[in-house]
């Protein structure tokens, strides 16, 4: 028996624009329906990426506590603006054993950046 694969949505806009979160939260859904994936949380920054985010830090908590083996973001921007910042974040949802999707298809941008950071 083949069991869901247990994720975790991220959506973040800027500026408090609800339709684009709707949109963003709409999207991700679809998604992890399509792919067969079991839903564990949805977590929601209103603010820019270089400001703190309360929904990314829960869902780092909850990643390391075991409740989703995957995160999924509409983008790699949506998760992180600077490339630093992108890859540290992936870094730790791998040390939780978490690995990180985008809706885009993009992940491959964070093979790249661990290459260039080995």
């Amino acid at each position: 028996m083949n069991e869901k694969v247990r994720v975790a949505l991220y959506c973040r806009v800027a500026r408090a624009d609800q339709l684009a979160e709707d949109a963003q939260f709409e999207r991700l859904k679809g998604y992890a329906a399509e792919k067969n994936m079991s839903i564990a949380g949805a977590y929601f920054d209103r603010v820019p990426a270089d400001q703190p985010r309360p929904g990314l830090q829960q869902m780092l908590r909850d990643v390391a506590e075991g409740q989703a083996e995957m995160i999924l973001a509409l983008t790699p921007s949506r998760l992180a603006r600077r490339v630093e910042q992108l890859f540290e974040i992936s870094q730790r949802l791998n040390e939780a054993g978490a690995t990180v999707k985008f809706a885009d298809g993009s992940e491959r941008v964070l093979e790249l950046l661990g290459k260039a950071w080995r």
